[in-house]
């Protein structure tokens, strides 16, 4: 069972539609005035939708409001050990930012902002892609081989991270599969 959920990318918006792809039927729900548990900037609707299905849809308040957004791929911790590499992981998101801008029929665009110096530079994008390893300077560490693989900010904070201890791959053979990754943890940092 696949259940597609839209929240258009986190624009101000007070309603979310529920497609389910076995029936082929689509249901606007409200979110407007249901807060269901206060953590903090964070909401949580449960919807239950023919009492089969149950949807949980986190909302936050922030919101990107510009269609045009930046990203940065960088290499703070020194974890590609030479250019090639980078640049084909640099491609793979390069990819993936293009998926979701194709998706959204051009309402997003994104501009890749990379400092030149991929091991020092600093960036002022709006999502700031990077592998590490362990704890990394934000408030949540990696925890090695097998568990997180990456995670990713809610709008505005703009963190894209992936696990530098996973094996990953670019079809999916011998390791995690960075597209597939790649694209999930954009959508969260989208909203």
């Amino acid at each position: 069972m696949l259940i597609l959920l839209s929240l258009p990318f986190a624009f101000a918006t007070s309603s979310a539609f529920i497609l389910d792809t076995v029936t082929n039927t689509r249901k606007t729900i409200s979110y407007r005035d249901r807060k269901i548990c206060n953590r903090g900037a964070f909401e949580y609707l449960k919807y239950r939708l023919k009492k089969r299905y149950e949807v949980i849809l986190v909302l936050n308040e922030h919101k990107w409001y510009t269609g045009t957004l930046s990203w940065s791929f960088r290499d703070p911790f020194h974890l590609f050990k030479n250019d090639r590499k980078f640049v084909i992981v640099k491609n793979v998101l390069q990819q993936a930012f293009e998926k979701w801008s194709n998706s959204s029929r051009g309402a997003l665009l994104f501009k890749d902002l990379s400092p030149s110096d991929r091991t020092t530079g600093t960036t002022d994008a709006n999502f700031d892609v990077l592998f590490a390893k362990y704890a990394h300077g934000d408030k949540e560490s990696f925890d090695g081989f097998g568990g997180i693989v990456a995670h990713s900010g809610y709008p505005i904070e703009g963190i894209i991270h992936f696990d530098g201890s996973e094996y990953w791959s670019i079809d999916g053979r011998n390791g995690l599969d960075l597209r597939y990754v790649a694209l999930h943890e954009i959508g969260h940092a989208l909203g």
